[in-house]
């Protein structure tokens, strides 16, 4: 009998027989490896986060694609990116607006059902680090198995979908680049699952 540990804190046990090759046991301690993570991926809580446009400097999105490898590590992360409207150079209000009505059709279609749903927008609640980690395990003890949030584009969003969410969040009074709030969501993101999880990142 061979007994051994996954990375998801389950045993695995496997029997074998003095006759089995090595290649048949490592293949099916393979198998039963692979069986035993699939039923603990069931209960994996699943983040995804909607950015509206295209990040094109490197620099932002090779940051932003390590902190979603380091997040990936905590739950199951999904990165979608939508098209923005496209606007005239100096568009009225009148055509931001329909802009961020057309972008809120593709929002709404995005959102994953039943996911507890914030959005990052300048008016909302300003949290500590530990206060998001504290919402985020709100939610998950409140039976909800997945949560969403969004990046509006260069112009905001609709009212529509910010009188949709369960939370309207801000990350701070001041002014920073469209893209790098990406970046910085994602390592709130990370930090506070991080908190959550007693990890010495957080100091």
């Amino acid at each position: 009998m061979l007994r051994a540990s996954c990375g998801h804190t389950c045993t695995i046990i496997v029997k074998f027989s003095p006759h089995m090759s090595l290649k048949i046991l490592i293949s099916l301690f393979s198998a039963s490896a692979d069986a035993e993570l699939c039923e603990a991926n069931v209960s994996v809580f699943n983040i995804t986060l909607i950015c509206m446009g295209k990040c094109k400097e490197k620099f932002y999105i090779s940051a932003a694609e390590e902190y979603a490898k380091r997040l990936g590590g905590y739950c199951r992360f999904k990165l979608l990116e939508l098209p923005e409207y496209r606007l005239p150079e100096d568009p009225s209000p009148a055509q931001i607006a329909m802009g961020l009505a057309r972008e809120a059709e593709d929002i709404k279609k995005a959102i994953p059902k039943g996911a507890w749903f914030c959005v990052l927008t300048p008016e909302g609640k300003l949290q500590s680090s530990e206060e998001l980690a504290q919402t985020m395990q709100t939610v998950k003890t409140s039976g909800k198995s997945a949560a969403c949030f969004l990046i509006g584009s260069s112009f905001g969003m609709d009212p529509a979908i910010k009188a949709m969410a369960d939370l309207k969040l801000s990350m701070s009074k001041m002014t920073f680049p469209h893209h790098l709030a990406r970046v910085m969501v994602l390592e709130q993101l990370y930090r506070a699952e991080a908190i959550q999880n007693g990890s010495k990142y957080h100091k």
